[in-house]
């Protein structure tokens, strides 16, 4: 990747998406990221959003990566999973083997904070196996592009009436930002 993959980024491909296919009276749901990316998208073309979507739906996602108040910052959660991975790979190990190996350790991690207890096995090892199958520099960069963003003073134009759904056990995007997120979007419902 030649740039980051951040939030405008990923907004801007969904108004892409709905423009290409002239998509209209739509309910686009995001999670986590899909959420990111959805609130980047309306926040980013409020206009545009208003005329393409009937809803938006947010699951477990956030307005914001400033959590300075909240345990749960990307940069807490990212940094010493990064850590790890180099821990469990030696460094005498080649470094394309170390690059496609690595993912996987971070992957594993993720896994485990963002699956609750009781978590249907299969459903955390295809999110898994996602995850670590994504090349390492994409992951890199994604989340490079999460550690700072803030949309939460963007959301005054935003039109389209809005669902927030955040689990109570939520941790990586806990229910303290959920109702930030609630207090900005006017007329949002928070779930």
């Amino acid at each position: 990747l030649s740039a980051a993959v951040d939030p405008a980024r990923l907004g801007a491909d969904i108004a892409c998406v709905l423009a290409a296919l002239d998509l209209h009276d739509v309910t686009l749901v995001g999670h986590s990221l899909g959420g990111i990316a959805s609130l980047s998208f309306v926040a980013g073309v409020p206009d545009v959003a208003a005329r393409r979507l009937r809803a938006l739906v947010l699951l477990s996602s956030t307005g914001t990566a400033r959590f300075v108040s909240h345990v749960t910052s990307m940069h807490a959660v990212v940094a010493p999973l990064e850590r790890i991975a180099y821990k469990v790979v030696p460094r005498w190990v080649p470094t394309p083997v170390r690059v496609a190996v690595k993912p996987k350790a971070i992957g594993r991690g993720v896994m485990r904070l963002a699956f609750g207890r009781g978590a249907d096995r299969t459903d955390v090892a295809v999110t898994e196996h996602m995850f670590s199958h994504t090349a390492h520099s994409t992951v890199r960069h994604l989340f490079g592009g999460l550690l700072d963003w803030h949309l939460l003073d963007d959301l005054d134009e935003v039109a389209v009436p809005t669902l927030i759904v955040c689990g109570s056990r939520d941790l990586i995007t806990p229910l303290p930002l959920s109702r930030h997120l609630h207090a900005r979007l006017h007329g949002s419902e928070l779930f």
